[in-house]
Order: C-alpha cells, then sequence, then structure tokens
C-alpha cells in the first residue's frame, strides 16, 4: 500500500514508505499535527465487537482496542495501539506506535489504471460511473419468398403456393418482439396522420403505454409518416421507432392513442440503439425482423442479423418491380453486408413443396 498525502487515500501498490521504530512504550506523537481520528472496539460491544478463537481466548484473549491516527502537516502520518488483553487470566496493556513517511507519490494500482483508460477512452472523468454495456437480442430474420427472391405472393405463380406458413413459422420462433419497415408498417395501420403542429411541448424520451405484454410489434418510422388508429397488431402492443426529428404534434397523436415509441438517433435510426433499447427497456431477448425488404436489408449491412429463415415457395414472380427478400435505399445500395459466414443449419419440408431453410450468420465486426 503507498500512502497518498490526501485524507484516507490509498492504493494497493508496492509499499513505497519508511517505518519509523517500534516500541512497546509509549510515544509522543507529532506536535505538529493537521487531522486525528480514532477507531476503537471493546468485547461484547454489538456495534464494534471483538471476537476470538478458542486458543486467543484462553491464552490471549484481546477486551479492548484502540487506535488513534495522526495525519501531520509534514505529509506523514502516526499511529498509537493501545490493546488491553487478558494473557492466561492476567491483565496486559500493550501499546504500539508507528510513523510512515512518504518517499515516493503514489502510483495507481492495476485495475484503477483499467478503470482510468476505459473512462478516458469513453470520454467521462475517472470517477463518473461507467456507461452500460449494449445489450443486443438474438436477431432471426424470418421471410416468405418465390423461388426468384421476391416477397408479394399475391404477384406468384402458381397462386397460392404455401402462403399460410408465414404465421405458423412466426409462432414456432417465438419472439419477444418483431419489428417491420414503415412501408409494411403502413399496410397495418388505421388511422390518417396526426396533425402536423400541436401547443403541447414534449421531451424526447422513450415513452411506453405498457411494458408487461409477451410479444411486441416493433415498427421503424424515422419520421413519424404514420398515424395508427390502433394500439396494437394482433393483439401485440405496437413500439415505433422514431428520431427526434419529430414534431411534437405527432408524439400527442401516438400518446393519444396508448401507442409506445421510442428514440433511437437525432436524424436516422441507429438499428444498434434500437436493439439495445429494446433488450433494457422492454426485455426483448429474441427478435423477429420481418420485412419489408429495406428493413431487412439495413439490419444485415448493420451486421446484427444472427439467423435467416426462409420460407422458400415454389413458385416464381418474374416481373420487375417487386420486393426483395433484402433490399436498400439509394443512398445505401453501394453498402455491402459484413458476412463472413453462412451455414444452413437445417432444410425442413413443410409440405406442398414448400421449404424452410434455416441459416446462422456469422458477421465480420471489424468489417461493419
Amino acid at each position: 500500500m503507498s500512502y497518498h498525502p490526501r485524507l484516507l487515500q490509498c492504493s494497493p501498490s508496492p509499499p513505497t514508505f519508511s517505518l519509523g521504530p517500534r516500541t512497546s512504550r509509549p510515544t509522543a506523537l507529532p506536535i505538529s499535527a493537521r487531522f486525528a481520528a480514532s477507531v476503537t472496539a471493546k468485547r461484547g460491544d454489538t456495534a464494534y465487537g471483538i471476537c476470538s478463537t478458542n486458543f486467543l481466548e484462553q491464552a490471549f484473549r484481546t477486551d479492548r482496542y484502540r487506535c488513534d491516527i495522526t495525519f501531520n502537516d509534514d505529509g506523514s502520518w502516526s499511529c498509537l495501539i493501545e490493546t488491553e488483553l487478558l494473557v492466561r487470566g492476567a491483565p496486559f496493556n500493550h501499546r504500539d506506535s508507528n510513523t510512515l513517511t512518504l518517499v515516493a507519490p503514489p502510483r495507481l494500482n492495476p485495475l484503477a489504471v483499467i478503470v482510468n483508460d476505459r473512462a478516458r477512452r469513453e470520454g467521462r472523468r475517472p470517477d463518473s460511473p461507467p456507461r452500460r454495456i449494449r445489450m443486443k437480442p438474438y436477431v432471426i430474420c424470418l421471410m416468405h419468398s418465390s423461388l426468384d427472391g421476391r416477397t408479394h405472393p399475391s404477384r406468384w405463380r402458381p397462386k397460392g403456393a404455401g402462403v399460410d406458413w408465414f404465421e405458423k413459422i412466426h409462432d414456432e420462433l417465438a419472439g419477444d418482439a418483431w419489428v417491420i419497415g414503415r412501408v409494411t408498417g403502413s399496410e397495418f395501420a388505421k388511422g390518417k396522420p396526426y396533425p402536423a403542429t400541436s401547443s403541447e411541448r414534449l421531451p424526447r424520451e422513450n415513452w411506453f403505454a405498457r411494458r408487461d405484454a409477451k410479444t411486441y410489434g416493433v415498427v421503424l418510422d424515422a419520421r413519424g409518416k404514420i398515424g395508427w388508429g390502433r394500439s396494437d397488431i394482433g393483439g401485440d402492443p405496437i413500439v415505433v421507432v422514431l428520431t427526434e426529428s419529430v414534431p411534437d404534434s405527432h408524439l400527442a397523436g401516438l400518446r393519444g392513442e396508448g401507442v409506445s415509441y421510442i428514440f433511437a438517433g437525432e436524424a436516422e435510426i441507429d438499428l444498434t440503439l434500437t436493439l439495445d433499447i429494446l433488450n433494457h427497456e422492454l426485455g426483448v431477448k429474441r427478435l423477429l425482423v420481418e420485412g419489408g425488404g429495406v428493413a431487412n436489408g439495413a439490419f444485415l449491412r448493420a451486421g446484427l442479423i444472427d439467423e435467416f429463415n426462409l420460407i422458400l415457395s415454389p413458385a416464381v414472380d418474374g416481373a420487375r418491380g417487386a420486393p426483395f427478400v433484402f433490399d436498400s435505399t439509394e443512398a445505401d445500395s453501394d453498402q455491402r453486408a459484413p458476412l463472413s459466414a453462412m451455414t444452413l443449419e437445417s432444410t425442413r419440408q413443410l409440405g406442398g413443396g414448400v421449404l424452410l431453410l434455416r441459416y446462422l450468420i456469422q458477421n465480420d465486426a471489424a468489417a461493419r
């Protein structure tokens, strides 16, 4: 332990002070003291008592202990220890004094060095609490497509090829939440857009109408375009992912309909932050990503998908204009997903020529 001149601050590193002479006789403490403290303990005291082993009880029983500590103006500190013993039935008073003198500045122990370096990298003070570690749910992308990768069954030929399997597999995967993009989300909306202006000023803080649901329906709506007219989809409470650019009037509309919302960015949605909030706030540990193609592609390019389940129907679209399983906006068209491996974990025949392909995805963290 190396002594730090500030009051009662020490760090455990190799000794860097000198030890004064030891004596069993009373020794006067330095007169130029700037602060003193005492620690006492007494046998039988319920607050600061003394306990002994059987041997010590019989041979060297301690009845009382007192330690006076004095911090001196020259940077040293002294201690005077007085102990009342009962040695084989006979009383014995023992006194001990030491003075410790600082001979080198204190050094941070290895753990303190690590904590300080981490704080410096995170841009905070060493004595401030560390940032909470972000947690990511296990993410499964579930889609149903034709043999040419298109996702609108109404365009497939032959018609009706395995279109009833999606909800069955969705239920089997048992996610804590499922997420869709704005375009797909709009298909479930029943209301009109909320008023453009509002006199109410609302903070840009996550707001939840419910936290006790078994499953949540999450919708990415960065700029707040959807007027819901409902608070759930198939019984799953809606949670909208917004950016801070959304007007107060939209937030008021969501609250008025009992629709929860979270903020995951200032102008663009941060999907990693989205997953962290869903995990931390709602306990989501298993998330199903279910389209459309642009939303799927965004999760894929962010390196967040752990597993891909594809229901493959014996049908084709064969024409331009239909959405794909994975797609992108024009702005993201040059960005590639950080996939390093895809492993076919299982193939399952669902009947009528329909297959369920399950792939495990490995992402290259360095390429994100």
